[in-house]
């Protein structure tokens, strides 16, 4: 990776009012641009379409779609790249992991340095071009949580204020990225949020107990530890000719089902925040052998170009972002 990010000059921009970003984003032929937020995403997309009056070449990517519907869409991506075609895709920051892309230029919302080295991996990512150009800019009014805020300052406190050059030329150089990670950690210290539930107390060393000398409360630790405070909630999507026949066959036939059939259903699920969940079981969602929440209408609650869409209602949480 870091041998491609040579060929990747990054520019930072500051803050970008969203109509400015549009604006740009139609002034090329091919460009990527990553958000932090399905709802970003759904909304760049709409303006895009709006400003260039078509949908031809205007992509969607983000996780309110399956991943059966993303693989389409990806192989549709990489066609128009190849083909020199226009094409330019607004997508949550899923696109920065193990998603083969090759775009001249990037546009990345304000992340981690890590996140914006990952986003300029998908620029020039070939070395077709002598070098790519990878914009960094803030959102405005992007209401993205708290979650990505300490990365996000570890960032700028590396950028600088606007009338401040970056401490380094080369953002994405090792000595940037060792800056940014010893100010993220060190913001991050106790006190800080590594640990709010006190699970590292629970895991102690007694060397004068040589039968046992672990005091794991493992039981207080299951309780306590949330590796992602909300995980959500799975909805299957019968998305195209395929899933519709997968749910149809989940439909006809008692449990236990084939692996088969469980592994296509894999591909053609979309989580959600638990408060959506809840409100669309049984009216969107049904409950097919009172184990799998499958959605009962693709024409009215999943849109062919943004995925799933459940009431009118935001797919956003402070956790489910991609």
């Amino acid at each position: 990776l870091y041998d491609r990010l040579k060929r990747v000059d990054v520019v930072p921009l500051r803050v970008l009012a969203d109509e400015a970003l549009v604006e740009r984003l139609a002034g090329h032929e091919q460009v990527l641009c990553i958000v932090n937020t399905r709802r970003h995403a759904r909304d760049l997309w709409t303006r895009l379409v709006e400003k260039t009056e078509s949908r031809e070449g205007v992509f969607h990517l983000s996780a309110a779609m399956c991943p059966e519907h993303r693989t389409v869409v990806l192989d549709e991506i990489r066609s128009c790249l190849a083909e020199g075609r226009l094409c330019r895709v607004i997508s949550t920051q899923l696109v920065e992991a193990g998603v083969d892309v090759d775009f001249p230029v990037v546009y990345r919302s304000l992340a981690g340095l890590d996140s914006i080295a990952q986003a300029a991996g998908r620029c020039n990512r070939n070395g077709r071009l002598e070098r790519g150009v990878t914009f960094v800019f803030e959102p405005e009014n992007a209401a993205e949580g708290a979650f990505l805020q300490k990365e996000k300052n570890a960032t700028l406190e590396i950028l600088g204020n606007a009338s401040q050059r970056p401490l380094y030329d080369d953002l994405l150089s090792l000595d940037a990225i060792e800056h940014f990670f010893r100010l993220y950690y060190w913001n991050a210290k106790p006190g800080g949020g590594w640990d709010r539930e006190d699970v590292l107390a629970k895991f102690q060393l007694v060397p004068t107990n040589r039968r046992l000398p672990f005091c794991f409360d493992f039981r207080v630790v299951g309780t306590r530890f949330r590796l992602i405070e909300e995980s959500g909630e799975a909805i299957i999507v019968p998305w195209g000719e395929a899933g519709e026949d997968a749910c149809r066959r989940l439909r006809a036939t008692a449990p236990p089902h084939p692996r088969e059939l469980l592994r296509r259903i894999q591909r053609l699920t979309v989580t959600v925040p638990r408060r959506l969940f809840r409100a669309a079981l049984g009216t969107a969602v049904e409950l097919v052998h009172d184990r799998y929440p499958v959605l009962v209408s693709t024409d009215t609650h999943y849109d062919q170009h943004l995925g799933l869409v459940l009431e009118g209602k935001e797919l956003d949480s402070t956790t489910l972002v991609i």
